[in-house]
């Protein structure tokens, strides 16, 4: 069984990519090089983490008092006790 978490992450970055790939392709054909498709990728790739995180963080604390405990990340939790806080 996976947990929420990484369920999430693995979509999210699934059609991150997906989309990533399909623009990727279309550049690489313009510009008719292969090694331009790799470097896209790559960087696709970080920036699909990086958004995903971001993405997971946000809704972590919209969510934050119901759903939070096994969602996203663990540092979830402490994110809701210190939002709880503030409020």
């Amino acid at each position: 069984m996976k947990s929420t978490q990484e369920e999430w992450k693995e979509t999210e970055q699934e059609q991150c990519l997906e989309r990533a790939q399909e623009q990727c392709k279309e550049s690489a054909q313009e510009q008719h090089k292969e090694s331009a498709q790799e470097q896209c990728l790559e960087s696709a790739q970080e920036q699909c983490l990086e958004s995903a995180q971001e993405q997971c963080k946000e809704s972590a604390k919209e969510q934050c008092m119901e759903t939070a405990q096994g969602q996203c990340k663990e540092s979830a939790q402490q994110q809701c006790k210190e939002l709880a806080q503030e409020q």
